[in-house]
């Protein structure tokens, strides 16, 4: 499954491709899920932003710039803390709540002893972007 959808404007989308089933939600977003999916109607890259199954929007002219922009930015921060949040989020659905916090600490602990955790704190303090190096 993606983690981020990015889509351009012009583009349409057929829910019952997506590979994220309704897990969680409410009972009106049930609703829209199964009528995209008994329907097989397609939506407009707006519909599909606007019911969450994508994240971001843009033309088609400029969708694989933004998209490299958007992979340059996460490439060029804490990647150490993206790999973990991204963890925590997807380990911890799957728990209860307190096993899910639990990790979540686990976690938090582990990032806040690597240098990109100082270098986080010292750019704060310094007003400075930080330098992150991964480690």
């Amino acid at each position: 499954m993606a983690d981020l959808v990015l889509y351009e404007k012009q583009g349409k989308i057929a829910a019952i491709k997506l590979n994220k089933p309704p897990v969680n939600t409410y009972d009106r977003d049930l609703m829209r899920a199964l009528d995209l999916m008994i329907t097989g109607r397609l939506i407009t890259a707006d519909e599909a932003l606007e019911l969450g199954l994508v994240d971001r929007v843009f033309d088609a002219t400029e969708l694989m710039d933004r998209t490299m922009e958007y992979a340059e930015q996460l490439a060029g921060g804490a990647t150490r803390a993206v790999t973990l949040i991204k963890r925590a989020v997807q380990e911890g659905l799957e728990m209860p709540l307190n096993a899910g916090l639990a990790l979540e600490r686990e976690l938090q602990n582990r990032l806040f002893v690597t240098r990109d955790a100082q270098e986080g704190l010292s750019a704060f303090v310094e007003k400075r972007k930080p330098e992150f190096a991964g480690e």
